[in-house]
């Protein structure tokens, strides 16, 4: 009855043109009567969008904070962290807690689900559409908001059309709650044939809607429909002209590596030669030039003030130290390999050097190390060091990044190559399989053309990415990049660590070389795909998430042991240092069955 409770609450009447407050548009008696109004203005629909974004808001910050808090990137600090936030990390909801409740997510799709109903998507101004980028902005809504409600709650009560009426509610909770196949196989073809529409601005709101492409990629990639998420992937990417992963400090001189971050500041290291156990000179400078902030495609920006509206907590959990570095992602950055090539001016010779010590470079553009103070046993004040994470801007959630989007690509493309190669049947369709595979490999590392010769089906895929300046030559040339390199340098004259051969593959299963098998190589891949997104997109909000859906994919590929992927990488995010009987415990709970792996529903 919980859910029929919930749907119950969440009775709308909508007051365009009075107000654009989530909470009014929500608070009304459940005898009232509703009266429909057409949404047959410019005026009527931006009301009504504002509305709507003033409800996003609100499961903004849950958005990171569930998908990062009981993932393996963080760990809290148990004697400073709220209960409510440690009880999340712990997977303990028995108690009431903030980051549960459900009604916010209803609030955005009734919401939608009204607007969509009543806006009259035929009403023209000279001739041209006037409505339709406010209803394809909030088709994309709808569709990234179930999407989030799946992945944490798993089945959840769904319906298309608002809920303004007790029969509206029986109706509602008449149907079965569906998980995220069938809400995929709902919506996915409602976004279709507004995919280049082009979506609204609001300047005032600082909001960057979601781009529908990669809505519909991401609900084909969690319904296991790989072949369709790698379409829409690879079409956001090849109609996207302004794409880059380029990297270069305020000089212009564009180097090898390094991570470009939200507000477009960019993480560069000069290439110098470590000595010992000396660091590159590593330097975070911001460009100038705003397009560079193209990596970042969508975002919620937050109220300033709770007086104004809805707050972000999320920077200042992260700053504040209440959700630390993981052990085991610190461990994952400094296992990283980096290669780095020094440039001889006078010849312009190339000089490969590689150090085992540095790790990857992201994590010092991701992290500080902050003093923080408190009061001993003994009443004296003492001050303990703490690296914390410094990635978020003050205010703003990014829901999508095109780093982000190119590994799910990725991750699809990868998927997408077992499935072929099982069902084969000639050696054009086991090429197929193989070059999928090998693509995935290459989006995650680096490679100059010479790996891809003109003409080559993998140049063809990925010729119009972005072209970069050639240090020796001054002068633009084309490279084909992948994320590793972004933060391990010059990954691309890796022929030992990174690499695919059965030696690298075995060591890493455990197998040998002489019995690694074609899957083990998508296995493998995965893998290292499952380690990148750690890598690129920590605390973002997508790795418990991100975790569930390779596990069921393992799930799917047959592995009796899937529970323990995501478990042990959960249990063992505090290292050596937890306690065994805190490891254990988190281990018991996530691999004995799913049933920790969702929120229950309140």
């Amino acid at each position: 009855m919980k859910s029929k409770s919930i749907i119950a609450a969440l009775l709308a009447v909508f007051t365009l043109g009075v107000t654009t407050s989530c909470e009014d548009m929500f608070s009304i008696d459940s005898n009232r009567v509703v009266l429909e109004h057409e949404i047959n203005t410019s005026a009527d629909s931006v009301y009504t969008t504002l509305g709507v974004l003033q409800c996003v808001r609100k499961v903004a910050d849950r958005y990171v904070i569930l998908g990062e808090a009981r993932g393996d990137n963080a760990q809290i600090d148990e004697k400073r962290t709220k209960t409510s936030l440690r009880n999340l990390a712990n997977f303990e909801f028995e108690d009431e807690n903030e980051y549960l409740n459900v009604r916010d997510y209803y609030a955005v799709i009734n919401n939608c689900n009204y607007a969509l109903e009543h806006m009259d998507k035929d009403l023209k101004l000279n001739n041209k559409p006037v409505l339709m980028d406010e209803y394809a902005a909030l088709l994309g809504i709808r569709a990234w908001t179930y999407l989030q409600l799946a992945i944490n709650y798993g089945k959840v009560p769904y319906y298309t059309y608002p809920v303004v009426t007790e029969a509206d509610v029986e109706r509602a909770y008449s149907d079965e709650p569906k998980d995220i196949v069938a809400i995929a196989a709902d919506l996915a073809p409602q976004l279709v044939p507004y995919l280049d529409e082009e979506l609204p601005t609001f300047a005032a709101t600082g909001v960057v809607y979601p781009q529908l492409r990669l809505v519909l990629a991401e609900l084909y990639l969690w319904s296991g429909d790989y072949e369709n998420a790698k379409k829409y992937y690879e079409e956001y990417f090849m109609k996207n002209e302004k794409f880059e992963l380029k990297m270069s400090d305020d000089n212009g001189t564009v180097m090898q590596a390094g991570y470009l971050e939200f507000g477009g500041a960019f993480a560069t290291w000069d290439g110098r030669t470590p000595k010992g156990d000396l660091l590159p000179t590593f330097t975070v400078s911001t460009p100038n030039d705003t397009k560079k902030e193209a990596d970042m495609i969508s975002a919620i920006t937050m109220e300033t003030s709770s007086a104004s509206g809805t707050v972000s907590e999320v920077a200042n959990l992260f700053r504040q130290g209440y959700l630390l570095p993981s052990a085991s992602w610190k461990s994952l950055c400094n296992a990283q390999q980096v290669f780095l090539v020094t440039e001889t001016a006078a010849d312009s010779k190339r000089t490969l050097n590689s150090t085992d010590k540095v790790g990857d470079m992201r994590k010092y553009a991701y992290t500080t190390t902050s003093r923080f103070f408190s009061t001993a046993d003994d009443g004296l004040e003492e001050a303990e060091e703490k690296l914390i994470f410094t990635k978020h801007k003050e205010g703003r959630i990014v829901t999508q990044r095109s780093s982000i989007a190119c590994l799910r690509w990725a991750e699809a493309m990868n998927a997408l190559s077992r499935q072929q190669y099982a069902v084969a049947a000639d050696s054009a369709q086991y090429a197929q399989a193989r070059m999928n595979a090998m693509n995935a490999f290459y989006l995650l590392k680096d490679a100059f053309k010479v790996f891809f010769p003109e003409g080559s089906e993998v140049a063809k895929n990925f010729e119009r990415f972005h072209d970069i300046i050639d240090p020796a030559k001054n002068d633009l040339q084309k490279m084909y990049v992948g994320i590793h390199g972004r933060g391990t340098g010059d990954v691309y004259y890796d022929d030992k660590y990174y690499v695919l051969t059965p030696e690298v593959i075995g060591q890493r299963l455990n197998k040998e070389p002489i019995d690694v098998t074609f899957n083990d190589t998508v296995q493998f891949i995965d893998e290292l795909i499952i380690d990148e997104l750690a890598l690129e997109s920590t605390m973002e909000g997508n790795r418990f998430g991100d975790l569930i859906r390779f596990a069921k994919r393992r799930q799917a590929w047959g592995d009796s042991e899937y529970r323990d992927f995501l478990a042990l990488r959960v249990a063992n995010r505090g290292g050596e240092e937890a306690e065994a009987e805190e490891r254990d415990a988190l281990y018991n709970k996530l691999s004995g069955s799913e049933e920790y792996w969702y929120l229950p529903f309140k």
